[in-house]
């Protein structure tokens, strides 16, 4: 009896209709599982307001979100840190580790949709940034899902014209019009932060900052940061001094220490490195007398916080004051911290 119901159900409109539905559910429930990692490194372009093109680099990873964005109009690079969770993103800004901005969106695909708030000026505005990396998530599920889409959109619109003009079981008198109303969001305008010009010495500590944040404190003890100071030409003799002074912690013994100079260029003519004279002689003078290992830690590409290349080397008596960068492949940084080894008396 049953049997002959369903039977009877699924050979009308009403049946196929609640099949449909049934089956829709179904994949709605499979698509709310999170099969994809949330790990992932993409550059993302687009505009805030519709308007101020902004690039986006992210780095994904266990549900934290790092990296940087940059306003094609200003190119100042903001470092960003937040989070990931499914597909809600909340990235917060940091220009010269102030917070400035907050990012709050949805990861739609290729794209990240939501809305902008600047602290300065305490603004609001929309954004819409997108991919052209390949994601690859719920691939069947997601093509049978469009297919399953497609397919019940196509039925419903065969149903909707059936009822419209009268045709077979769904004869009316009158004819069913569904008006479509479009409307155009508009956005308030949006006042985005100022980005000042770094001096050379800002450019050199955020660049030694950077180079500092690659020795782990819980391994690494921070002796000195040193600053160049002067008034009217008086000068302290420590300005001669490499930038930074560490020491390896659990441990007083003076092979543990060691000093970096740091130098930072945008990029370098012919590939070449001009060491002056007079600073590599202050720094072969101070490893000498203090006893202990200076390197030059040389920054190329990129902006001081995230240079695109980084060159570790060591200065001693055989140091030249020209280097050249295609000759430094063994000292290139190729992760992502630092570790001095007393017994070879390298960093790398």
């Amino acid at each position: 009896m049953i049997f002959n119901f369903i039977k009877a159900l699924f050979t009308t409109w009403i049946g196929w209709i609640i099949l449909y539905f049934f089956g829709f559910a179904l994949l709605l429930i499979l698509n709310s599982i999170e099969f994809k990692s949330s790990d992932f490194t993409r550059t993302y372009k687009g505009f805030v307001n519709n308007k101020t093109a902004i690039t986006l680099n992210l780095v994904s990873k266990s549900g934290a979100i790092t990296g940087y964005y940059i306003y094609d109009k200003y190119r100042k690079m903001v470092v960003v840190n937040g989070t990931i969770n499914k597909k809600q993103i909340l990235i917060d800004g940091y220009y010269n580790k102030e917070h400035i901005d907050t990012f709050e969106g949805t990861l739609e695909g290729n794209s990240i949709v939501g809305t902008w708030h600047g602290l300065e000026k305490n603004t609001n505005g929309n954004f819409e940034v997108r991919t052209d990396s390949k994601i690859q998530e719920k691939t069947l599920l997601k093509d049978v899902f469009s297919l399953y889409k497609l397919l019940g959109i196509g039925g419903l619109t065969v149903f909707l014209i059936f009822l419209n003009i009268g045709i077979g079981p769904f004869e009316r008198s009158k004819k069913i019009v569904m008006p479509i109303v479009i409307s155009t969001p508009t956005s308030p305008p949006v006042s985005l932060p100022t980005f000042p010009e770094p001096t050379p010495m800002e450019v050199g500590q955020l660049f030694e900052g950077h180079i500092a944040s690659l020795l782990p404190k819980e391994y690494y003890e921070f002796l000195e940061w040193r600053s160049d100071k002067s008034h009217n030409g008086i000068h302290p003799i420590s300005n001669t001094f490499p930038d930074l002074h560490f020491r390896r912690t659990n441990t007083k013994d003076l092979r543990n220490e060691f000093a970096i100079e740091c130098k930072y260029r945008t990029s370098l003519i012919d590939g070449v490195f001009e060491f002056d004279p007079k600073q590599l002689r202050n720094y072969i003078k101070f490893r000498k007398e203090k006893g202990i290992p200076v390197f030059l830690a040389l920054g190329i590409g990129g902006i001081p916080e995230m240079p695109e290349h980084v060159f570790v080397i060591p200065i001693t008596e055989t140091t030249t004051t020209r280097v050249l960068v295609k000759d430094l492949g063994w000292y290139k940084l190729k992760r992502d911290y630092l570790f001095y080894d007393p017994v070879r008396e390298s960093l790398g």
